[in-house]
C-alpha cells in the first residue's frame, strides 16, 4: 500500500497521507512519497491548488517513533535526513501553487507543522494539534518555532511547543489556529466549497496571493528550518548517546 496517494482532476492535485493503521505516522517512505507528490503538483501546469489530507481517523500522528527506535539513525548524514522532513515545508510554503490542508483528527509533531505551513486550513470538529517533541527530548520541525507565533501569543506558542500542550476542538479557535470547526458530516462539502471558491477567482489571483504571502515569510521560515534541523539533529544524537532512544514510546 502506497503511503501517499496522488490524484488530479478539475485543477486540483489531491495528496493523501495513507498509513491509516499507524494514524498516518511519518516514515521514510512517506517522506519520499510526499516530497515527490508535492513537487509533481507544483510542476503540473494543469494544477492550481494542492489539497493535503489524511486517510482514516487522523491527519498525521507525527514521526513514527516505533520505526525510529527500531532503527536509530547514525550521526553521519543526520541533518541531511532531517532536511528531507524540512523540505516538505519548503514545498508547501515556497512552491507556486496554493496549498489547502483538510484536517480530520489529530495533527501531531512534524505533521502538526503542515497546517501551519498551508495557505488555507479546514479544521474538522474532530481535529486536534499537538507538538510533543520536547517531552521526548526531541525538537519541533516544519518552521513551527516561528510560525506558531503568527497564530498564538508568543507565551502560548512556547507553552504549546515546550510543554506539548494539546489543543482540540474549540481550543483551536480560542488559540487562534482555527476560525471555525466543521461538523464531521459537513466536512467534505466544506472542503469542496473552499476549493470551488478558490478556483472561481480570476486568473492569476491565486499566484499573486501566494507570491505576496511568502515575500515576508521566506527568510524567517528558512532561518527557522535550518536552526530546527541543527537542534533536532543534536537532540537525536544526545538520545542515541544516552542509550534512551529505543525507549521512546508514542505519546
Amino acid at each position: 500500500m502506497s503511503p501517499v496517494l496522488y490524484e488530479t482532476g478539475g485543477r486540483v492535485a489531491r495528496i493523501t497521507l495513507n498509513r491509516p493503521a499507524r494514524l498516518n505516522a511519518i516514515n521514510g517512505a512517506m517522506l519520499d512519497g510526499l516530497n515527490a507528490a508535492l513537487q509533481q503538483a507544483h510542476d503540473d501546469a494543469e494544477t492550481d491548488i494542492i489539497l493535503l489530507a489524511g486517510s482514516g481517523t487522523a491527519f498525521c500522528s507525527g514521526d513514527d517513533l516505533v520505526e525510529l527506535a527500531s532503527n536509530p539513525p547514525r550521526r553521519e548524514g543526520l541533518e541531511v535526513a532531517i532536511d528531507r522532513l524540512q523540505t516538505i515545508t519548503r514545498l508547501i510554503m515556497f512552491g507556486p501553487k496554493t496549498v489547502v490542508c483538510a484536517v480530520r483528527g489529530w495533527a501531531i509533531g512534524g505533521g502538526a507543522s503542515w497546517p501551519l505551513n498551508a495557505d488555507m486550513v479546514i479544521w474538522s470538529e474532530t481535529a486536534g494539534i499537538r507538538f510533543p517533541e520536547g517531552l521526548h527530548g526531541l525538537f519541533p520541525s516544519g518552521g513551527a518555532t516561528v510560525l506558531l507565533e503568527r497564530f498564538c501569543a508568543p507565551h502560548r506558542a512556547n507553552e504549546i511547543l515546550m510543554l506539548g500542550r494539546p489543543l482540540k476542538g474549540p481550543e483551536l479557535v480560542r488559540a487562534g489556529l482555527a476560525t471555525d470547526l466543521v461538523p464531521a458530516a459537513d466536512f467534505d462539502d466544506r472542503v469542496s466549497a473552499c476549493l470551488h471558491g478558490l478556483l472561481a477567482l480570476p486568473s492569476g489571483t491565486l499566484a499573486r496571493y501566494k507570491t505576496a504571502r511568502i515575500a515576508s515569510l521566506r527568510d524567517p521560515v528558512e532561518c527557522a528550518l535550518q536552526a530546527e534541523t541543527r537542534q533536532l539533529a543534536d537532540a537525536i544524537d544526545a538520545l542515541i548517546a544516552s542509550g534512551h532512544f529505543p525507549d521512546i514510546k508514542r505519546a
